[in-house]
């Protein structure tokens, strides 16, 4: 199971195998939105190890304004290979969102 915080939220993927996963940002700003207008920033995931990486699933923590897209779960990422995650935020009220 490899575990980080991805947009200051607690975000948990699960793999097997020996390989290693590089995430291209451990954290995400979106800074000042507009209420009821959405953002979208992609996140790189690569198999940087010497072997397959299969991720059996990804979970982002947090409150409803946030989303991702762009993987479906499990996939599996030869070495070298990469994968875009979208991180969707689209607020609907005021205030800081973590």
């Amino acid at each position: 199971m490899l575990a980080f915080a991805l947009l200051g939220l607690p975000f948990t993927m699960h793999a097997q195998g020996t390989p290693a996963l590089t995430v291209s940002a451990s954290t995400v700003n979106f800074g000042n939105q507009a209420l009821w207008l959405s953002t979208t920033k992609t996140v790189t995931l690569t198999s940087s190890g010497t072997a397959a990486l299969t991720i059996s699933e990804g979970t982002l923590a947090g409150p409803p304004a946030y989303s991702m897209s762009g993987v479906s779960f499990p996939i599996t990422l030869n070495p070298g290979q990469t994968a875009k995650l979208a991180i969707r935020f689209y607020p609907g009220a005021t205030g800081a969102k973590n």
